[in-house]
């Protein structure tokens, strides 16, 4: 292979690899705002990319965890008979994912809501796909009957893995402060800013009739700037949804907004 070659393949894998982060973000962008019953895809978006960055590289750090355990199944010399047993539990963790996904609202406090069972469940998860992935590494000649179908076991499994990552992420992690950086909002992570709008007389009595308060004349009180289109701006009257809260979500046509002032100190609920 000469080095012509050698650089197209690279170029064509990175490219593959930016497109899947990239339909990754898009994926967590749009499921956190469709719990607020909005989805805007739009085809060109950085911020879709930067998100994707921001989860892969979380997951990847799962994943360097499941390596290491399986590392240490496969040293102790666990029987092949036992790997389906873990598989199960791979399974189970990967499934408990969407279940807190399906039944818990996006402001819970529970553990099963949080970012560290987001981790325990995705190396868990991932510890069946890791354990197969290196066997394989170790015994790299062609695999029987028994492998192959490990193998085909294990890939299923791994994308059901990081399908329950990306939907427990999109709904309990992405968009929310967190220790270490608060309310500051990191490029990839979402996370509310806290704004106040100012508009026409006219646009004023158009936003009241939809719940929005004013503290001044045609300035707004304290909304929540979710996210931006071309031609909208997605407004909520809350940082994230809560159980028991109905307020809705607003999209704003950006030409009936006149200024926009963005608060630093975005304290949130």
């Amino acid at each position: 292979m000469n080095i012509s070659e050698i650089i197209q393949n690279v170029a064509t894998g990175s490219a593959v690899t930016l497109g899947i982060i990239y339909i990754i973000g898009g994926l967590i962008v749009n499921l956190n705002l469709a719990r607020r019953g909005i989805v805007e895809f739009q085809i060109l978006k950085i911020k879709y990319l930067a998100t994707g960055i921001v989860f892969i590289t979380q997951s990847i750090g799962s994943l360097i965890l499941a390596m290491i355990l399986g590392i240490i199944v496969i040293t102790y010399q666990v029987p092949s008979a036992w790997l389906q047993g873990v598989n199960i539990i791979s399974l189970t963790a990967a499934f408990s994912l969407f279940a807190a996904w399906m039944r818990l609202p996006p402001g819970s406090k529970s553990f099963f809501a949080s970012w560290w069972y987001w981790l325990m469940a995705s190396v868990i998860g991932a510890t069946f796909p890791a354990i197969i992935f290196i066997q394989h590494f170790l015994k790299p000649e062609p695999p029987d009957v028994f492998q192959a179908v490990l193998a085909v076991q294990a890939f299923l499994t791994g994308l059901l893995m990081l399908l329950g990552q990306i939907y427990h992420y999109a709904v309990f992690y992405y968009g929310k402060p967190q220790v270490g950086y608060g309310t500051l909002d990191p490029i990839g992570v979402g996370i509310p800013s806290r704004i106040r709008i100012a508009c026409t007389p006219e646009n004023s009595s158009l936003l009241k009739n939809l719940g929005v308060n004013f503290n001044k004349q045609n300035v707004t009180s304290d909304l929540f700037l979710v996210e931006e289109t071309d031609h909208d701006f997605i407004v909520a009257f809350e940082a994230f949804p809560f159980e028991g809260k109905n307020t809705g979500t607003l999209k704003i046509d950006k030409s009936l907004i006149k200024a926009m002032l963005y608060l630093a100190d975005t304290k949130q609920e």
